[in-house]
């Protein structure tokens, strides 16, 4: 009988506490209800609707809004979502994608495979002119639906029934299921399209089947997302409200991080770099991702044309370990090819004297200059276009150094608003050599190699060798990921001897996180969904 009380009493006192617990945990979550996320989101959104946006700060906002057949997790990894599952055909160019059973539009409409055909047959219409609608030419007829030489309504996607979706592609495409995770194959309501016609994005209009909907948009000051009522993993989203700030200049939003005025501020600028890393060591997040930071050539130029040897001495003449230490602060890694080394289960090409001193590299590059017909005697002229941004200007300096150290060339800095400066580069207006970045869309060597394809609207270097294209196509046809890597590294290597880019170093994301928030997990990809964001429970 004693024993049996005191067992009562044991088990009377641990219920105590856990009732006290749970009702501490209650109240730290009830307070924390009412608290609304604020990310800087960099420049205002250029559109967010999925089949258009092409920025990082659209995107943001777009993987919040709306959600594909699958998404990336918090640790940047492929998992299912709107669908539950999907088989591939042994031949590798068919998929089969089952949704899941309560899928729903945030009007209370069900989601079906029918908005997904909708969605991926406007991907490629030309009358909508996507800047991504690359990334669907994998599948069957997209190429020629985006060049108007056959219908939307023939590419190679199908409803099978109102759960299930078909994707046929020409070659095995073992990156497809990456390239679904983007906002280019995310479902769009045909109905409230047709409707409102280019007014479906506003406030009030907007209908979405993400985890987060439209509450407010006041243009170039602040949108505001709240938890979806409808989405079909509510339960697991813990942040109520989302407030994406625009901010064009990175110096403001770390001032405002400081001030505690934002949550979350992306890309810390270099010339703040350390000290923000000394004094805000625990909230700053460094880590490689898939983007590259590099020059383009006007190969059309006149300097440059016919003349791949000069385009490959000033790509030699860099110190890209000095770029990187003195220049960018260790906030990059040395880029000799334009394909990163930690690509999934891609080996780029070895490039010559790149494990080499650096005076190796510049007796070679003086040695090609030489052999383009140039000397010191005779300074070459050169510009460098960049747009508006410290760090742009920084290195564009650096670099006009090291070309003006080994060449004696004199180089002219130019300056552009970000608008002009697209214009340009568009219009083949600007200058011989122009700064880029680019941010791959998954994890594959393609979404780095296939943007140099002739006919590829991202070419902004207008790079064109048939044979380059040619290899491009081979791997395409290559179901064993292996060989297929071989090929693409062969297309690679050619693109590095012709020299229409010169890989200057290879980006790490900078980003300053509130310490009240919690599944902020650095990825390769630099993707944070609010979905698994969460304030930490305050006591």
């Amino acid at each position: 009988m004693c024993i049996i009380l005191k067992h009562l009493k044991v088990m009377f006192v641990l219920a105590f506490v856990f009732l006290c617990l749970s009702s501490i945990s209650h109240a730290a979550e009830s307070q924390n209800q009412g608290r609304v996320l604020r990310i800087s989101n960099d420049s205002e959104p250029v559109s967010i609707d999925p089949q258009l946006c092409n920025t990082v700060e659209s995107y943001r906002i777009v993987r919040d809004l709306f959600e594909g057949l699958v998404c990336e997790n918090a640790e940047g990894e492929i998992c299912p979502a709107a669908a539950t599952s999907w088989t591939l055909s042994p031949d590798g160019k068919v998929y089969t994608f089952t949704l899941r059973d309560n899928l729903k539009w945030s009007n209370g409409d069900p989601v079906v495979a029918e908005d997904f055909v909708y969605a991926l047959r406007r991907g490629v219409d030309p009358k909508i002119a996507s800047q991504q609608s690359y990334l669907l030419l994998p599948i069957i007829n997209a190429q020629d639906i985006i060049k108007n030489a056959r219908r939307p309504e023939e590419l190679g996607v199908r409803a099978i029934s109102a759960n299930t979706l078909e994707i046929r592609v020409t070659n095995p495409t073992p990156y497809l299921i990456d390239i679904l995770a983007g906002p280019i194959a995310m479902p769009v309501p045909k109905a409230v399209i047709e409707k409102f016609g280019k007014e479906w994005l506003k406030s009030g209009n907007i209908v979405s089947n993400g985890p987060y909907v439209m509450e407010t948009w006041v243009p170039h000051e602040r949108i505001v997302l709240k938890k979806s009522q409808s989405y079909w993993d509510r339960d697991n989203v813990n942040i109520e409200k989302v407030c994406f700030i625009p901010n064009e200049f990175h110096t403001t939003a770390v001032r405002q991080f400081v001030a505690g005025e934002v949550d979350i501020a992306f890309a810390v600028p270099i010339n703040q770099f350390k000290a923000v890393a000394k004094q805000y060591s625990e909230a700053l997040f460094t880590h490689p991702h898939l983007a590259i930071y590099f020059f383009g050539i006007n190969i059309d130029h006149p300097t440059f044309k016919d003349n791949p040897k000069l385009r490959r001495a000033l790509y030699y003449a860099i110190d890209r370990k000095v770029l990187c230490e003195k220049i960018v602060l260790g906030n990059g890694e040395p880029a000799y090819t334009f394909t990163p080394p930690f690509v999934k289960g891609y080996q780029p090409p070895k490039v010559q004297l790149a494990d080499e001193p650096y005076e190796k590299q510049l007796k070679l590059a003086r040695q090609l200059f030489a052999d383009a017909g140039y000397s010191f005697e005779k300074p070459i002229e050169l510009t460098i276009s960049f747009n508006t941004g410290e760090d742009h200007k920084k290195i564009a300096i650096a670099v006009a150094a090291m070309w003006k150290k080994a060449f004696n060339a004199n180089v002219t800095l130019r300056n552009e608003e970000w608008k002009v400066f697209i214009s340009n580069l568009k219009s083949d207006v600007t200058s011989e050599i122009f700064r880029m970045g680019w941010v791959a869309n998954y994890n594959s060597p393609h979404a780095f190699l296939d943007i140099f394809a002739s006919d590829d609207s991202s070419n902004m270097v207008r790079y064109s060798d048939k044979i380059y294209d040619g290899l491009l196509k081979q791997a395409g046809d290559i179901l064993d990921i292996n060989e297929r890597h071989r090929v693409l590294s062969l297309a690679e290597e050619r693109l590095l001897y012709a020299q229409p880019i010169i890989p200057l170093f290879f980006m790490k994301s900078r980003d300053l996180v509130s310490k009240d928030i919690e599944g902020f997990k650095p990825n390769i990809l630099n993707r944070h969904p609010t979905k698994y964001l969460r304030f930490k429970a305050t006591t």
